[in-house]
């Protein structure tokens, strides 16, 4: 297979004429068609807006995940506490001398929201916002990786 195309930055894969690898990514992505019609086309004109575009598809699903709730999960836990919960840690309550303090030392799951999916999310928006060129993005990115921060 050969590479032809009519203007020397184009490629070809397949029969499909392909300027940037991310722009064809962004194609396949859901996100992608969510935009409104005339970003899209603005963003075939200009390629070196891709990071802003990605900003602002990112920006605007972890906006609607936080309205809707994020993904929560379980975490394993362990704490000397004044009531059971979950298991008894008999060597630990033992060894520590917690009964004769009124404590028993535990192992349980707790519900949480700072899951290893919410945290890469984070990073990616942190991480986003020191690229992108237009100011209120930059800030938006910044403010969403904040509340993500906070909800942790």
């Amino acid at each position: 297979m050969t590479l032809q195309s009519d203007t020397p930055a184009a490629g070809f894969i397949g029969r499909i004429p392909v300027r940037n690898i991310w722009l064809l990514l962004l194609y396949a992505s859901q996100l992608y068609r969510e935009l409104p019609a005339s970003r899209r086309v603005a963003l075939e004109d200009a390629p070196d807006d891709i990071p802003d575009l990605v900003a602002e598809i990112l920006a605007n699903a972890v906006e609607r995940r936080l309205r809707r709730n994020l993904t929560a999960g379980y975490q394993r836990r362990q704490a000397d506490l004044n009531r059971v919960r979950g298991r008894i840690n008999l060597l630990r309550t033992e060894r520590r001398q917690l009964l004769q303090r009124a404590r028993v030392a535990c192992v349980f799951d707790e519900l949480t929201v700072d899951t290893p999916r919410n945290r890469y999310v984070r990073a990616a928006l942190t991480h986003v916002a020191g690229v992108v060129k237009e100011p209120n993005l930059r800030h938006r990115c910044r403010d969403l990786a904040l509340r993500l921060e906070m909800a942790a």
